[in-house]
């Protein structure tokens, strides 16, 4: 039998990566991620408010609908509101009527986020009984912007005097 000294052994290659190798890989992912992470946070804001407008939009049809079933004014208020009239519906909302104390048939929380509301029916409103109609004059509008991104579109939601919504994207909200 012969002998091996360290001459004759030969060494297989190893399956791996080099360090060269890593860092490049991990270099081109930071970069990558650095380019998408902004991208995704804007896509997350965006559907934010997106969700919240047609939240209310829910909320203004349930009120139409209990205002025609009840035969009563329902109104979409602030949560909080309690005649308190700095309050909007960026804190949240409430549909309810009156019959024997307050009945509250819908809340929504305050959504998640930077959200702004403003327009004319950011304060709340009420839809008439048995019609189902805006029952405080000329269309009410409410405007869902985020604070802190003009690259995030607004959307807008339209209160005919039918007491029906509308959502669209805005730019002059």
């Amino acid at each position: 039998m012969r002998s091996k000294n360290l001459g004759d052994i030969r060494f297989r290659h190893l399956g791996g990566f080099t360090l060269l190798e890593l860092l490049i890989v991990i270099s081109i992912a930071g970069i990558l991620l650095g380019i998408t992470v902004p991208s995704y946070s804007n896509l997350v804001s965006q559907k934010r408010v997106e969700a919240a407008a047609n939240s209310f939009k829910s909320a203004v049809a349930l009120a139409r609908s209990e205002s025609r079933k009840r035969g009563k004014n329902v109104n979409i208020r602030p949560i909080g509101w309690a005649g308190n009239n700095a309050l909007t519906l960026a804190q949240g909302w409430e549909v309810y009527y009156q019959e024997s104390g307050t009945q509250v048939v819908m809340r929504q929380e305050r959504p998640s986020g930077n959200l702004l509301v403003g327009g004319t029916g950011s304060k709340g409103f009420y839809l008439a009984g048995r019609t189902g109609r805006l029952g405080s004059g000329a269309e009410k509008i409410a405007c869902f912007s985020v604070s802190n991104n003009s690259d995030i579109a607004d959307y807008m939601v339209t209160v005919n005097q039918s007491g029906v919504a509308n959502k669209s994207t805005s730019s002059s909200c």
